[in-house]
């Protein structure tokens, strides 16, 4: 479970420096399981937690971003964490594209996480500024400029393709 917390920059920083703080996140966070087209979260909303996609695939209407009609997303990738520092509301509604099972990190977690390791509220407060005098920039795939995942796992990304071969085993 901790390899899709450690995709998030904050996460993965954190991993490196508190193991224990990272078990304990992992802990708190709830599994969510979301049918086809339910919405899992709605443009507007007041956001109040992270989620972290396990299984399955959404769909996030005009990201802002990008300027794209849609984005879609997969595991290990991931919707709401700059909630997780700033207080916003929703700024795209999402949905299931098929059965999508997530993990739930709510607010109130990290801030307790914080509050029981000082080292962490320390690396969460440098975080927090760095959002808010950098903006999403921070949390950008270099690739397409958009967020909730890695250069890695770039959905518009295109896999590599092998080379096909020929009978005489010649790539073409």
């Amino acid at each position: 479970m901790d390899i899709i917390y450690c995709s998030t920059l904050f996460f993965r920083d954190l991993a490196f420096e508190n193991e224990a703080a990272i078990q304990r996140i992992c802990l708190d966070a709830s599994p969510v399981i979301f049918a086809e087209h339910d919405y899992v979260v709605e443009k507007g909303e007041p956001a109040t937690c992270a989620y972290f996609i396990v299984q399955g695939k959404v769909r996030v209407e005009s990201p802002a971003l990008t300027g794209a009609r849609a984005l879609y997303l997969k595991p290990p990738s991931w919707i709401g964490d700059v909630c997780l520092f700033i207080d916003t509301l929703r700024k795209n509604s999402v949905t299931a594209i098929n059965v999508t099972e997530m993990l739930s990190l709510e607010k109130s977690s990290l801030a307790a996480v914080c509050k029981q390791y000082p080292a962490v509220n320390k690396m969460f407060l440098a975080f927090r500024e760095k959002l808010m005098n950098e903006g999403l920039e921070k949390l950008m795939c270099p690739h397409c400029k958009d967020i909730g995942h890695t250069e890695e796992n770039c959905p518009k990304k295109k896999p590599a393709v092998a080379p096909r071969r020929i009978s005489g085993g010649i790539p073409f």
